[in-house]
């Protein structure tokens, strides 16, 4: 087998060392050269290659390196892939107890794209083709459910896409009064709502409303778990009262799966 070259190497060990900081929750260069047996000279060199690139940064009480959001965003993309065939399973359970259509969605730059599905299956939807669909992030309840659980940084990386997108469906949502307040309701209760309003203008949403809650992975949320029903059929207060708490196991269950 041949020698890695010297990229190689320098990738290899820079991987160890962001999984060393993970692990540990931060550390100074003294302490990674010896978990690592590396040079310290080498230790500092890819300390300063990854802060450059914001894959970690100094601590400036302690002068501990810990990894970024960047990091997490990275771990996100595998998550993303996972959350379909992880929630498949658990949604298919949910959606025959409950018998309305349940989604789980991920996000991905600046849309909400629904991984799973039980609309071709529940025979109260009014939708079937559902799977990849991107969603808009402000009027859908996975969107609420997902951005109101972020951390400040992330919300506001986030609504600045939707702002750059201009669509003029998002423009009411999208007043840093009403955004505000609709995300510390969100994340009082726990869960989003969408009660009637269009999340799509070619569908039937019109018609229907939904309440999500975040799939949370170590307190941040990799997704969202929605269920859809028509308007007319349940009060909002029913449906919560229905739906809620089963809603919440399965994204716990796809949570400690994932």
């Amino acid at each position: 087998m041949s020698k890695p070259d010297n990229g190689i190497r320098a990738l290899e060990r820079g991987l160890a060392l962001l999984e060393e900081l993970n692990r540990c929750d931060g550390a100074r260069p003294t302490a990674l050269s010896k978990a690592l047996g590396l040079p310290r000279s080498s230790v500092y060199r890819i300390l300063e290659t990854l802060e450059e690139l914001h894959y970690v940064e100094r601590s400036a009480t302690d002068s501990r390196f810990r990894v970024t959001d960047r990091v997490w965003l990275l771990a996100r993309g595998v998550t993303r892939t996972k959350l379909g065939s992880v929630g498949g399973p658990v949604i298919r359970r949910l959606s025959a107890e409950i018998h309305w259509p349940v989604d789980v969605c991920s996000y991905d730059a600046g849309k909400m794209f629904t991984q799973e599905t039980t609309h071709r299956l529940s025979p109260m939807s009014l939708a079937r083709s559902m799977v990849g669909l991107p969603l808009p992030l402000l009027r859908t309840a996975s969107g609420r459910a997902f951005l109101a659980f972020c951390d400040p940084d992330e919300q506001a990386a986030m609504l600045a896409l939707a702002e750059a997108a201009g669509d003029p469906e998002d423009l009411p949502y999208l007043d840093r009064q009403s955004i505000n307040r609709l995300l510390t309701d969100t994340r009082t209760r726990g869960y989003s709502i969408r009660s009637g309003e269009p999340a799509l203008p070619t569908s039937s949403s019109d018609k229907t409303s939904s309440i999500g809650v975040p799939i949370l992975k170590d307190g941040r949320p990799v997704g969202a778990i929605v269920v859809i029903w028509i308007t007319s059929a349940l009060s909002l207060t029913e449906a919560v009262g229905q739906f809620l708490a089963p809603l919440r196991q399965a994204a716990e269950t796809i949570a400690a799966e994932l």
